[in-house]
């Protein structure tokens, strides 16, 4: 199903596109293939992604280094930033001024309603305002996955004046952190070490332990971003990501006590694959029967039992 619309917590109203914007949305999926499997060989080859191009200027790598600045982390409480929920709605208006509904994304969306669906699970979440802020700048330079950014490395000074340095730190690793290597270490362990996560800079190839409570926060915006995008992405790994996150966020996401309590943990990938797959079909067939009685109601509106069970299917 393609999602269109954006959440009731945003209002977007994007400019009018060109034809040359219309024609990048329909070749998402080729655009988007070649940039994937170009990035897939870099990281097969050992070729740090600073060899390619960030979406607005080359870098080099100097910009997306994590250097001393990855050791400046928040050991407790993260700080409250700059900018106020009144303001986020501001926020996203300014990313869409910058580009964002011109770049294609999953489903055949502009990518600005993607940037809207993530920070409305965060917030769902309850995480903290800061944390929700950073997922609506969570692409901005670019990802190991997603190659257009909104802003350059260089650029990361205007992006901390404008959300915060923490959130702002958030972002920057979330953009430079391996997604390759974050879904592996989703499903090989389910806790954080004490010592860190082992994480890889996609763009400088650095490694380095990211602190628990850090890694939380990649981890959960990952998660938001695979589970956005259902049924794009593998609703099993974001689920695993979730996992891994939950115990180092200050508020642990009710969805990952849920989803203890109902057991998914005992199955395997393959069984939940399986059970995933008989319910959708078994939702596919509901909306087909759906359909069909709608169709019978419109034709025949006194049929009462119809309108009935249209009323309770929908």
């Amino acid at each position: 199903e393609k999602r269109s619309g954006t959440p009731a917590a945003f209002n977007l109203s994007f400019p009018p596109r060109s034809a040359l914007d219309t024609l990048l949305l329909g070749l998402y999926l080729p655009l988007l293939g070649i940039c994937a499997v170009l990035r897939a060989i870099f990281w097969s080859l050992g070729i740090p992604l600073m060899l390619l191009p960030d979406g607005r200027g080359w870098d080099w790598g100097q910009h997306s280094s994590w250097g001393s600045d990855f050791g400046a982390l928040p050991g407790g409480r993260v700080a409250s930033t700059r900018l106020d929920e009144t303001a986020k709605q501001g926020l996203l208006e300014h990313l869409v001024a910058r580009g964002a509904h011109r770049f294609p994304h999953s489903h055949g969306r502009p990518f600005a309603n993607h940037l809207a669906g993530v920070p409305a699970l965060i917030a769902h979440w309850r995480q903290p305002t800061d944390l929700v802020v950073a997922a609506l700048m969570h692409s901005a330079y670019s990802t190991e996955m997603f190659p257009w950014g909104l802003y350059p490395f260089r650029g990361r000074a205007d992006v901390g004046l404008l959300i915060g340095s923490e959130a702002e730190r958030t972002v920057f690793l979330y953009c430079t952190v391996s997604q390759v290597g974050l879904y592996r270490e989703a499903r090989t362990r389910s806790t954080i070490p004490p010592s860190g996560l082992p994480v890889v800079n996609c763009q400088t190839n650095e490694r380095a332990l990211l602190p628990p409570r850090l890694a939380a926060r990649v981890l959960v915006l990952l998660s938001a971003d695979i589970m956005e995008q259902d049924p794009f992405f593998d609703i099993f790994l974001a689920c695993s990501l979730l996992r891994l996150a939950a115990p180092n966020l200050e508020q642990p996401p009710l969805l990952a006590a849920v989803l203890h309590d109902a057991g998914f943990w005992e199955l395997t990938e393959s069984e939940h694959r399986a059970i995933t797959a008989h319910a959708r079909a078994l939702m596919a067939k509901r909306n087909a029967d759906l359909e069909a009685l709608e169709a019978v109601w419109r034709k025949a509106p006194w049929l009462y039992e119809v309108g009935m069970e249209v009323c309770r299917r929908g």
